[in-house]
């Protein structure tokens, strides 16, 4: 029984560690749900996200400490959970709202009602987001009142994600952003910029979109595109 629950434990380890892999795509960039290994590194600088009024989220589940999901909606527009942006209809989604003091760097959950189990998954919950995630599979929307709401995969970041406001200066665009090196120094390490796409809730989506650069020179600007391109969430720099 002890081995039949090892097993168990590692099968699911080793889902998880697929799950959140980073996905490449593109010369410009790579893109894809946040991996484990991808925690921001060293810097104070608070990060900003969208933020809703709790009073909004009066038909919400806990789904963890202080962390909210709402009943399930239909969902009519672009599917940007895998980049593909094909347009659907009356899919299910949910809005998760984080007022707890814990910044997630992936959550894995389902909510079940009574005729349907709805999956999902997020990345970049941080503190104070409100983020509208939508089915996995692209299930179809159906009426029901919410039966029970389950999160089996909750990794928290190492360290507190931050846009390294130390080292970089940004410019936000539809489609494209600038970033300065303003750190008085070269830096010829990797910076990676992580943004999500937004709409008038919050972050659209549970996936986060990434841009890689190869290193700044010192007060140097560089313009890249980013057809996802709602807000920078984090960014970090490894020499």
């Amino acid at each position: 029984m002890k081995e039949s629950k090892w097993l168990r434990r590692l099968c699911c380890a080793a889902i998880v560690v697929l799950t959140v892999a980073v996905l490449l795509c593109g010369c410009t960039g790579k893109t894809g749900v946040l991996s484990p290994d991808d925690a921001a590194t060293a810097s104070d600088a608070p990060h900003s996200v969208p933020a809703a009024d709790p009073a909004d989220f009066s038909n919400g589940t806990a789904l963890l400490p202080d962390v909210w999901v709402s009943d399930p909606f239909p969902y009519t527009g672009k599917y940007v959970e895998d980049g593909s942006d094909d347009e659907v209809e009356s899919i299910a989604a949910v809005t998760l709202m984080n007022r707890s003091e814990t910044d997630y760097q992936y959550l894995e959950f389902t909510v079940t009602t009574g005729d349907a189990v709805y999956a999902f998954s997020a990345s970049s919950v941080h503190v104070g987001s409100t983020v509208t995630v939508l089915c996995k599979d692209r299930t179809a929307y159906a009426p029901g009142e919410v039966v029970s709401v389950e999160c089996p995969v909750a990794v928290a970041y190492q360290t507190p994600p931050t846009m390294r406001e130390d080292l970089f200066s940004f410019e936000q665009t539809e489609g494209s952003f600038n970033v300065r090196n303003i750190s008085g120094r070269e830096l010829p390490g990797t910076i990676t910029v992580y943004y999500k796409s937004t709409d008038a809730n919050g972050w659209l989506g549970g996936i986060t979109f990434r841009t890689v650069i190869n290193g700044l020179a010192a007060d140097e600007k560089q313009w890249f595109p980013a057809g996802h391109m709602g807000q920078i969430v984090f960014v970090t720099y490894e020499e």
